[in-house]
Parts: structure tokens; C-alpha cells; sequence
């Protein structure tokens, strides 16, 4: 029987890169900090597998991509390092488990291999919000396989049931595996960020930190993504997979930083797993809860 042994929420600045930073890396001292100890709690866990769920991959609107090459390789070339290299086994038993199990329950998913790559222009090569979680953990720990998904614009509801299917696809394995949801919140904190200044950053980031404190995961799998997209977030969606991941599962969370240099939010948190709680499972509550908003409609 496999098993889950943490899940982790990274930022993925480059910035914080020190190679990419050169100084400027220290605007986001706290956010370095928090990074370094998630990685430190990773090499403390010993995982046989990491999967990580990104924004920056492939994405499509109606299917989640997973990488499917048996080696799986990225840089940092669109940020001026192309000699920060990195290759990562993938593992495909996994890989291929997801694609059949979340395809039997209407979840597509987008195969992503070079033949693949070439027909839709795409990349095979890892992204950012993949490279710089794994360049911290990396520095601690390298033994470990690797599954890269990119998460699609699909609906809360099915990101949630996705995680639930790479939670069942794990216990019937014989991995021990740490989940690692990328994302940054809010690019909207000032005007100093890459997107203009909106209020609503500022709320977003404050309720995901408020949710993430209280072990809330419910209230991140039905949030608004209204109010993510006015706050210009790119987290969300791998915060909503990681909260199905969890579900049925007794939790503690402890949020090691949040900040917001560069008018963009970070936020770096871990999520302990304390044991099985039937009680703490939401799914079916969710699915109510979706049911009844489409007939108010």
C-alpha cells in the first residue's frame, strides 16, 4: 500500500533563483526562507515519487496535460541560465494510471510526449513553476521520481475529483509520495507587478492564507475563481487539486511565510497528514454544493 506523506505549497519566482536573483533574490528573503525549510521537511520524508502540479506547463481548457517521457528535462534558458540544467526520472507507472483512471471517470488528460508536442507546438521541456520548487528541493534531496502535470481550466468540482483519483492511484501503489502544489497568489498586490494594481489582490491572498492556517480545504475547493482571476493568481487551481489529494485525510497546516515584493504574493506552507477521517471527507458536499448554485442560476 502506497502512501501520502505531505503536501507542500511552493511560489515559483525565478528571482529567488540565486543564480537568476544575482542580489535581487533578497526582496524575497522570507519567501527563500520558507522554501529552503519545505525542502529540508521533503529530504526529512525521503519520498520515492514527488508529484507536482503546475500553472505553467501545456495548459488546455478542457483536460489537465501530464508529461509521459521516460526522462524528463528543463532549464532555466528563458532566464538568462541556460546551464541551470535539470533531468528528472519520470514515473510512468504512475503516469499511466492517472491518464486511464482519471479518463474512466471524464477527466481528460492531455498525454504530453514529443509526437504530441510537435502536433499542438508545444514544449516537452519542465517549466518554471515546476524547476524552481525542485531547484530547493533538489539541494536536499535528488532521490526521488518524479510525476509533472500541468493543471487544466476545467471546473473546481473536477480539479477536486482529480485529486481524489491521484490520492487513490497512490494508496494502491507501493510509493511514498509528497504532493507539491506551485503557485504564486496574487500579481496584482501594486503596481510594481507584472499586472496593474486591483483591491482584490490583496483579498484573495488574505482568504487563501486564512484557509490554508485553519486547515480549510473546502472553502479552497469551492472559491471563487472569479475573484482569482480579478487577483490575477495562478495558484488556485493547484491549491483546489491538492485540497482533493486530501481529502478524507485528519491534516494540520503550517504556513512558514507570506509576502508581497514585487507586487506579487508568496506564500510558502506545509500540510501534515495525521491519518485517515471519514469525517473530513467534502467531495459529496461539494458536488451538493455545485448542484445547488447551477439551479440558482
Amino acid at each position: 500500500m502506497g502512501k501520502l506523506l505531505g503536501t507542500y505549497l511552493f511560489p515559483h519566482p525565478p528571482i529567488i533563483v540565486e543564480e537568476i536573483g544575482r542580489g535581487e533574490e533578497k526582496g524575497a528573503e522570507n519567501t527563500i526562507v520558507g522554501v529552503k525549510k519545505l525542502a529540508k521537511d521533503i529530504k526529512s520524508k525521503k519520498p520515492t515519487t514527488i508529484i507536482i502540479i503546475t500553472p505553467h506547463g501545456p495548459v488546455f481548457s478542457d483536460a489537465l496535460s501530464i508529461s509521459c517521457e521516460e526522462i524528463l528535462m528543463g532549464s532555466f534558458k528563458n532566464f538568462g541560465r541556460k546551464d541551470l540544467k535539470f533531468k528528472f526520472r519520470n514515473n510512468r507507472d504512475i503516469v499511466n494510471k492517472i491518464v486511464r483512471n482519471a479518463g474512466k471517470e471524464g477527466i481528460a488528460i492531455a498525454p504530453i510526449d514529443k509526437e504530441f508536442a510537435l502536433d499542438y507546438n508545444i514544449e516537452t521541456e519542465i517549466d518554471h513553476g515546476t524547476l524552481v520548487p525542485l531547484y530547493f528541493v533538489n539541494k536536499e534531496y535528488e532521490d526521488y521520481k518524479l510525476v509533472h502535470i500541468t493543471y487544466g481550466l476545467i471546473s473546481p468540482l473536477e480539479l477536486y475529483r482529480f485529486g481524489t483519483i491521484l490520492q487513490e492511484i497512490v494508496l494502491d501503489s507501493k510509493e511514498e509520495v509528497v504532493f507539491i502544489a506551485s503557485g504564486d497568489l496574487s500579481h496584482r498586490l501594486s503596481n510594481k507587478g507584472p499586472y496593474s494594481y486591483s483591491p482584490d489582490g490583496e483579498v484573495f491572498d488574505k482568504k487563501i492564507v486564512k484557509y490554508l492556517r485553519n486547515n480549510d480545504f473546502e472553502s479552497i475547493a469551492s472559491f471563487d475563481i472569479n475573484l482569482g482571476e480579478s487577483a490575477g493568481e495562478c495558484g488556485l487551481r493547484s491549491l483546489m487539486i491538492m485540497a482533493g489529494f486530501l481529502d478524507g485525510f485528519d491534516v494540520e497546516t503550517q504556513v512558514y511565510s507570506y509576502e508581497g515584493p514585487f507586487g506579487v504574493g508568496y506564500c510558502t506552507a506545509k500540510v501534515d497528514i495525521k491519518g485517515r477521517d471519514d469525517n473530513k471527507k467534502s467531495y459529496d458536499k461539494l458536488e451538493e454544493k455545485e448542484r445547488n448554485r447551477l439551479k440558482s442560476i
